[in-house]
Formats: C-alpha cells, sequence, structure tokens
C-alpha cells in the first residue's frame, strides 16, 4: 500500500472510530487534549492476520476498536496474471470485479471489499501487551 493510500485509510479509521466511539467521555477527553481537537494517534504496520489478531484481543479485553472496510478496493495486476484469477462468475459473486485498464491495456485491475486497517483506542501503556510487537508503519 502506498503512502497516499495508506494516508486515506488511517484517515477512514480515525472516521470510523470518531462516528462510532465520539460521544464517549474518554473519546472527548482524548480529543479535547489538543487546541485543534485530537489526541495522539499511532499508526503501526501489521499484517491481515495480525489486524484480525490484535482486534479479537483488544475486543477480549473491551478496548474500542473495528476493522475497516473499504467497499471498493482496487489492485491493479498484470495482464498475465489473469489466466491464475478465478472466474469472472466467481468474482462477481463475491462482491468483486475485474476490469481492462483504460490507460494500460496489458493491465487489469480487481475491485472488491478489503479489510485496509483497523482502530484500536486505548491508553498507550495498556494497549503495550497487545500491540507491543508491531513496528511503526512506513
Amino acid at each position: 500500500m502506498g503512502a497516499g493510500r495508506a494516508a486515506a485509510q488511517a484517515s477512514h479509521a480515525s472516521n470510523a472510530f470518531w462516528h462510532k466511539y465520539g460521544k464517549r467521555a474518554e473519546a472527548q477527553a482524548w480529543a479535547s487534549s489538543t487546541k485543534q481537537g485530537f489526541g495522539t494517534a499511532i499508526v503501526l504496520g501489521a499484517t491481515l492476520d495480525q489486524i484480525k489478531e490484535k482486534c479479537a484481543a483488544a475486543i477480549e479485553q473491551k478496548f474500542p476498536t473495528d476493522t475497516v472496510i473499504d467497499p471498493d478496493y482496487a489492485i491493479a495486476f498484470s495482464s498475465e496474471l489473469l489466466p491464475f484469477m478465478r472466474s469472472q462468475s466467481e468474482i462477481a459473486s463475491g462482491n468483486a470485479k475485474i476490469e481492462q485498464s483504460e490507460k494500460d491495456p496489458t493491465k487489469y485491475i480487481l475491485h472488491r471489499e478489503e479489510i485496509t486497517c483497523a482502530y484500536i483506542f486505548g491508553e498507550k501503556e495498556a494497549l503495550q501487551p497487545i500491540l507491543g510487537d508491531l513496528p511503526l508503519y512506513s
């Protein structure tokens, strides 16, 4: 995931958190900790399996958490890979589609729902046992 896409997905996570938990006292306190109305956010790198694992652990410990699902995540790939893709009917039944790139006929674009990131809200020290092994996103 490139830097621009990652920034957009992190923004989606922040907005999803605020939409779901913004009226809670701890969220309000976090927001008021800075003049511009946002607290500290730390962005970590993780695989999809790690996201699922960390969110499950956070839920178990009652931290506000959720995954962010991009409803139309686009992935470009070379036409050489097209024969290895599932059939169009299988893809269509799974809320995904493949189209040929208008800009480059040797490329195709897979559109599908995709978990792109997650948020876990809490005090840094309290989250350390769950998230401490993940690197900062770079």
